[in-house]
């Protein structure tokens, strides 16, 4: 991969660590030594492609061998193929599928821990986490034990290492990468509405939204131009009688390099992220407008989706905006 490309695929990638070890430089930086070793196992050139030589042979197995799934990705089974033991909360708390809140927060991978019994690793995760999280957290703790596996077993000498940034990011893409295979989440046609298509992936493949939407910007994928997202949700401290507009705040964003005012900032009058927040079904439309949300600035088509009900204050709205001109991003501009 030459610097140019490897720099505006970068560019595309919303998790800072992740787009880090997708540049050509990542072997100049303070990379772990877990990763360097996780790379020379695979031969690749990069970490990211490290990881999806990694999954791919896994998910082979997972498949036997055939290369298309037409259902959610079984953890249970990714845990018996791996040899890994596999510990579950018995009171697990339900998610719900209007529930946009679900692991909107950046992960550091402290959900689930891995620890072993002798040579055998076990996976455990902690009570009163949704159903969708422990599916995350559980893909994202075999990221980690992909990470320090080597072709003799695991590298005893890393598992002693702390983890680090660069390989919680590795850990949460290699999640991504299992449980929204690319044979069911190929690029999103560039005609539809993707935010509507980023939430109907999450509910087909029973992972959070956040992941759903994270993985639109993975380096395996195509990019489709999206330069970033935002979760809205109705502020509960203004009043009913105000504009919707006056009422949504983000709840979480994914604006890479971006300062996005949570919970303080508000929609602005007569978009079309107020515009279908303002009605009382499921609806998506897409518009092109100017955009100022804190230092998140620029002319994008803003796919909008919205669910939920006004009416008991649960309506989310989620907005992905996408670049006019998808060979650019939004700092080259």
């Amino acid at each position: 991969m030459n610097r140019g490309l490897s720099t505006q695929l970068a560019a595309t990638i919303f998790d800072p660590d992740l787009a880090a070890l997708c540049k050509n430089e990542w072997r100049t930086m303070h990379v772990p030594l877990a990763i360097k070793r996780f790379v020379e196992e695979y031969g690749a050139d990069r970490p990211s492609l490290a990881m999806k030589m990694a999954t791919d042979s896994l998910m082979f197995k997972y498949s036997d061998g055939r290369h298309l799934l037409t259902e959610p990705v079984s953890l249970k089974r990714l845990c018996e193929i791996s040899d890994v033991e596999l510990i579950k909360n018995p009171f697990q708390v339900r998610s719900f599928s209007g529930n946009g809140f679900d692991g909107f927060q950046r992960r550091t991978g402290h959900t689930g821990r891995v620890f072993f019994k002798g040579s055998k690793a076990t996976i455990k995760i902690p009570k009163q986490v949704d159903s969708r999280t422990e599916r995350i957290s559980i893909a994202h703790e075999l990221g980690h034990l992909l990470i320090h596996s080597r072709t003799y077993g695991y590298d005893k000498a890393t598992l002693r290492l702390p983890s680090s940034a660069a390989e919680e990011s590795l850990a949460e893409y290699c999640a991504r990468l299992l449980l929204i295979p690319g044979s069911l989440f190929s690029s999103p046609p560039m005609a539809s509405n993707i935010a509507q298509y980023a939430y109907n992936q999450k509910c087909v493949m029973n992972v959070t939204l956040h992941s759903a939407v994270m993985r639109l910007g993975d380096p395996d994928l195509t990019s489709c131009g999206v330069r970033g997202a935002i979760l809205w949700q109705l502020n509960s401290t203004v009043s009913k009688t105000e504009p919707m507009s006056a009422r949504l705040t983000p709840r979480w964003h994914v604006c890479p390099r971006a300062f996005v005012p949570i919970g303080k900032c508000k929609a602005r009058t007569g978009s079309v992220v107020a515009e279908v927040a303002g009605l009382d079904f499921e609806a998506g439309k897409s518009k092109i407008e100017e955009v100022r949300i804190g230092t998140f600035v620029g002319t994008f088509q803003i796919d909008a989706y919205a669910w939920n009900f006004v009416k008991d204050g649960t309506r989310l709205v989620l907005s992905i905006f996408r670049d006019l001109n998808p060979g650019l991003s939004v700092h080259d501009r």
